[in-house]
């Protein structure tokens, strides 16, 4: 089964961007495996910030892959690189996991990350904490955001820069019964 994936960066203070929404912090010495995860991946689902965020890094990252972008204001549109919708998260995990393909990457931002998490659809959290201090900017976790208890699958240091975590959802007898390895 296809399952949904988070692969971001962090500042160490938990930002995902500056305010604006640059990441020119975010760099580094390597792919740190981004190579090798992108292989696995064909669907990418995104915020409309995140995809106006993207847009504006030049060529298009993403060619060849589906992209689903989640904005109100211009679902049931499309353009070169991404269909928009607005259509329940659940729903749309359902359908796509029912058809034949590789992974699904949830790639940010925040708000629709907290709309995923809310209803339990995210399987994996590979979350990459770079040693940089920001000191504001757009969370990685919005205010707001419900008490999610995960699994910690590893923990990496991959070099002076980086640390990945890879997390999976806690199963729920475990969320019930507050038990853990």
């Amino acid at each position: 089964m296809r399952t949904c994936k988070l692969y971001i960066a962090v500042s160490i203070d938990g930002y995902i961007a500056r305010e604006d929404g640059r990441v020119d912090w975010l760099r580094g010495d390597s792919d740190y495996g981004y190579d090798a995860f992108i292989e696995g991946i064909d669907t990418i689902i995104m915020g409309g910030k995140t995809y106006d965020q993207v847009r504006t890094f030049g060529a298009w990252p993403y060619g060849g892959m589906q992209t689903i972008v989640y904005s109100r204001r211009r679902a049931g549109t499309h353009d070169a690189q991404a269909v928009f919708t607005d259509e329940d998260p659940r729903l749309l995990l359902q359908r796509l996991r029912e058809e034949d393909g590789k992974d699904i990457w949830l790639v940010g931002g925040g708000e629709i990350l907290r709309m995923f998490m809310e209803m339990d659809l995210i399987d994996e959290y590979q979350v990459f904490v770079h040693s940089i201090v920001l000191g504001s900017g757009i969370p990685l976790f919005p205010t707001g955001t419900a008490e999610t208890r995960l699994r910690l699958q590893e923990a990496r240091r991959l070099d002076r820069d980086f640390v990945q975590l890879t997390y999976s959802r806690s199963p729920a007898d475990e969320d019930a019964h507050g038990a853990g390895d």
